[in-house]
């Protein structure tokens, strides 16, 4: 019974535009393949401020492969229940890229993330931040390699200044402790 009042006000709440355009109450344009009332299959929803989603949906969510395109970012990459999960590249409208795992729409796992300015992270990420072992090059010439919390030098690591002099040791939030 649920099931059915469900899919009655998923019914309601989308109506035709044509046999394959579903124009949503949020003024969002679906334009793809439909099973029991949802988004299942190859289809394209277009929002009122020129974003736009394009790949996979399944049970009216984005499920499988897509790109998110929007005036802030472009993702490319896989979806689980409508949130980024898995491998894709999202590309930041300030140049900066970041190419790996993600989970809950963060950056999650193996990942490498190159800036605006060239400077570059390859490494570890947790919850969207720097966390485990990771290399960092900075745009002067400096590098990191070592640990990482929550995007702070952590653990043990080498930081090489552009001259080619280098601090190794144990860092704690950021900071050498020898």
């Amino acid at each position: 019974m649920k099931k059915m009042i469900l899919l009655f006000l998923i019914f309601s709440m989308v109506y035709s535009v044509s046999s394959e355009e579903y124009k949503l109450p949020d003024g969002s344009v679906y334009i793809g393949e439909m099973k029991n009332g949802l988004f299942d299959g190859q289809g394209q929803q277009i929002f009122q401020n020129d974003a736009k989603f394009t790949g996979e949906f399944s049970n009216g969510l984005y499920n499988g492969y897509g790109t998110y395109e929007s005036h802030l970012y472009t993702y490319e990459g896989e979806y689980v229940n409508g949130l980024m999960e898995g491998e894709g590249t999202v590309k930041y409208f300030n140049g900066t890229t970041y190419t790996g795992s993600f989970k809950n729409n963060d950056f999650n796992g193996q990942g490498q993330i190159i800036y605006f300015d060239g400077s570059m992270y390859a490494g570890d990420f947790k919850d969207g931040l720097k966390d485990g072992q990771g290399f960092w090059s900075f745009s002067d010439g400096s590098a990191y390699s070592g640990g990482f919390s929550k995007d702070t030098f952590e653990g043990k690591g080498i930081y090489r200044f552009s001259d080619g002099h280098a601090h190794m040791g144990y860092w704690t939030k950021g900071q050498l402790n020898g």
